[in-house]
């Protein structure tokens, strides 16, 4: 155990942590945001993302909720009115379901 002998470290293990790195180069869309002149700081940049990201969980939401489809009433025998049943025919009013 005695003749184990280890390699000098290269100075390469620096490069694969260099990405996790704070960074002084600001976030796309908050550059995209302040070059485009609508906002004038970083953080009034990021309060409009914020506001942004709200409103797109609120629009989500609502598509989600009102996107399911209400399912027609059901239609008894005993409902219908003399009059449709006339008009119905014979093979549709015995596919309807009865109360009884």
């Amino acid at each position: 155990m005695s003749n184990v002998e280890f390699e000098e470290e290269n100075n390469n293990n620096s490069i694969l942590y260099n990405r996790f790195e704070r960074s002084d180069k600001k976030p796309g869309m908050v550059a995209w945001l302040i070059r485009k002149n609508f906002a004038k700081s970083e953080s009034e940049a990021n309060y409009m993302l914020l506001i942004i990201t709200f409103f797109c969980i609120l629009a989500a939401l609502y598509f989600f909720l009102h996107s399911t489809k209400k399912s027609n009433p059901i239609i008894y025998k005993e409902d219908i009115s003399p009059t449709d049943r006339e008009i119905l025919p014979p093979d549709t009013i015995k596919s309807l379901p009865s109360k009884r």
